[in-house]
């Protein structure tokens, strides 16, 4: 996509070429003022079979179809495109024209962040037809600078590369942009730091929310009844090993949204984001406050019952998170789908997530297969003062060779037991 402006008087004329698209196969093409499609202002165009434009400014407040604008603060009108020597035979462009912005006039902001979307399916003549998706989208920033104008300032005159161009304040044409504006197929190639604090954000906290928290609570579900340091294992992997990495991975999510200049709190992604944030840390102080209150219990008796209502509580409320985690990683795939340069390594994204997806309940539900065994293990140490939550009795360890510590060592099993406790 090749994006031309052309300043003059208090007016923008922008020319969007789709460079590699005959006219029959472009269904509609979008551009936004903004950085993302979430409060971007748009204005849409397509071609209607009886050769008539139509044009449709719209908003969106989710990533969703936009709806339409009745009373737009910026009114724009189809316009004729001033085709040049430039475009290519098998292109397509439709123009526009819209008040200038008051920054951009002044020159007190000589930049501007655009968006591009194009869809190979047509709408409906209404202005207000209903939209297929976009196929193809992209980033652009335009950098107006003043040029020397041509005799014929009314006329624009396009960069023939992928980089965008924009017009002269004056009314002059466009100047191609300086290296750190240049852009690929109108998208930034430059890993900046807004990309990199998306791509940091996405690994921390889908490696602490899909990695080590299911590891966590398999440790609980299958170590329970073969170790002693069960416990120890799961509160180190839940609290402080993924603790630290997903308080980390969660902060870069506003800070890249500060970086993108884009709302807060404006799609699901972004509000479930935080309500997740809290439940962790809830089910992190839940955790803490029954293995408490089981210590406490331990020293005054017998813990006489092992399976307290909070307890029941916990494992739930451990499982949701992981279901819950599986469905905002899933939506964040979702997100940097609708980004070119992502599009490519999310197809393997989307594959490692449903296979892990699969992964994950098959080795929990085999790990009940346990349970039989952890409550023999309880009932047969009901009398014991332990807050461990490991009951491996002696007893059941001679009785069946399945319930051996998983650390017992060869030399310690000699196949004579002299301990009289032992002898019938």
């Amino acid at each position: 996509m090749c994006v031309n402006a052309t300043v003059e008087n208090e007016t923008v004329t922008y020319s969007l070429t789709s460079m590699t698209h005959e006219l029959e196969d472009v269904g509609w093409i979008a551009l936004g003022f903004g950085e993302a499609m979430v409060h971007s202002p748009m204005v849409i165009m397509w071609k209607n079979d009886d050769g008539s434009m139509s044009l449709s400014q719209r908003i969106t407040r989710f990533y969703s179809e936009p709806h339409v604008v009745k009373d737009p603060s910026r009114i724009a009108t189809s316009v004729e495109p001033k085709l040049t020597a430039w475009h290519p035979t098998k292109s397509t462009t439709f123009s526009f024209q819209i008040p200038a912005h008051q920054s951009l006039l002044n020159g007190t902001a000589m930049r501007e962040t655009l968006i591009w979307a194009l869809s190979p399916i047509r709408p409906d003549k209404a202005p207000e037809s209903r939209l297929a998706r976009h196929f193809e989208i992209g980033h652009i920033n335009m950098n107006f600078k003043t040029v020397a104008m041509p005799e014929d300032h009314t006329t624009s005159t396009a960069v023939s590369s992928p980089s965008p161009t924009a017009g002269s304040p004056n009314g002059g044409s466009a100047s191609k942009p300086s290296e750190d504006d240049e852009h690929e197929d109108g998208h930034d190639h430059d890993h900046g730091g807004h990309e990199k604090t998306v791509n940091a954000h996405a690994f921390l906290v889908s490696f602490g929310f899909l990695f080590l928290l299911p590891l966590g609570i398999l440790a609980g579900r299958w170590g329970r009844t073969i170790s002693p340091v069960w416990f120890k294992v799961h509160w180190i992997i839940n609290m402080a090993l993924a603790g630290p990495i997903i308080a980390l991975g969660w902060v870069l999510g506003p800070i890249a949204v500060y970086q993108a200049g884009v709302p807060h709190l404006n799609d699901a992604h972004k509000i479930c984001g935080v309500i997740f944030v809290f439940l962790y840390a809830g089910q992190l102080w839940l955790g803490r406050y029954i293995h408490q209150r089981r210590i406490e219990l331990a020293a005054k008796g017998p813990v006489t019952k092992p399976h307290p209502p909070l307890n029941v509580l916990h494992v739930v409320i451990g499982l949701l998170l992981i279901a819950f985690a599986f469905f905002q990683v899933r939506s964040g795939l979702d997100k940097l789908a609708q980004e070119d340069d992502e599009a490519p390594s999310v197809k393997w994204y989307y594959k490692v997530w449903a296979i892990w997806a699969a992964i994950i309940p098959f080795l929990y539900l085999a790990g009940l297969s346990l349970l039989p065994r952890q409550f023999r293990q309880e009932r047969a140490n009901a009398d014991a003062s332990d807050s461990t939550y490991a009951p491996l009795s002696d007893d059941i360890q001679l009785a069946e060779s399945s319930t051996r510590l998983l650390f017992e060592s060869p030399e310690d099993d000699d196949g004579d037991v002299e301990d009289p406790k032992y002898k019938k």
